[in-house]
This record gives C-alpha cells, sequence and structure tokens, in this order.
C-alpha cells in the first residue's frame, strides 16, 4: 500500500502496523503471484470506512480497486454495518510540491 501510494519506504511500517489491529480488516489484490493492490476496512460500531486502498502504478486499471472495494463492502455487511464510507484522492498531498 505505501509503494502504490508513493509514500517514502519508512512508512511502510505504519501501514503494516495495521495488519491485525483490532477493528482492522485488510485485504490484497493479487496479479498473478504478486500482490498489486491492498485495502483496509476499519469498522467502529455499524460504520466501515474503505478510505485506506492503493494499486502499484503498473497495476492500475485491471480492477483491483473495484475487486477490494467490494471484497470490504462484503465484509462490512457481514459483519453487521449499517454504513460504509469511502473516499478518493487523485494526488496524494505528499507528493504537491512545496
Amino acid at each position: 500500500m505505501a509503494e502504490g501510494y508513493g509514500m517514502p519506504e519508512a512508512c511502510a511500517g505504519l501501514i503494516a502496523a495495521l495488519v491485525g489491529r483490532a477493528g482492522y480488516h485488510c485485504f490484497l489484490a493479487w496479479g498473478g503471484e504478486r500482490p498489486t493492490g491492498a485495502g483496509a476496512l476499519p469498522v467502529v460500531g455499524q460504520s466501515g470506512w474503505c478510505g485506506v486502498a492503493a494499486t502499484l502504478p503498473e497495476a492500475r486499471g485491471r480492477g483491483a480497486q473495484n475487486a477490494l472495494l467490494a471484497a470490504r463492502i462484503c465484509r462490512a455487511a457481514k459483519l453487521g454495518c449499517t454504513a460504509v464510507y469511502t473516499e478518493t484522492n487523485l494526488r496524494p498531498n505528499w507528493l504537491l510540491p512545496g
């Protein structure tokens, strides 16, 4: 996910810390033998959030984000969520100049 966002390598640990964290459900999209996208679904009460996801630049346009979004919405429904929220960010702030 850090690589897909274009984050510095030092940030990878922050993303990895979501795996196994209470209330977080993590997903991978695979392109053959390699993970090409990732997403998380944090759930609080009956609400889920699908705002944490990224796809590797070379794998974009192949449906990874659609699959990740569908999987997270399905998981949210199975967990009893009555609301699921999402957002998009076409250009992360750390890539903006100055």
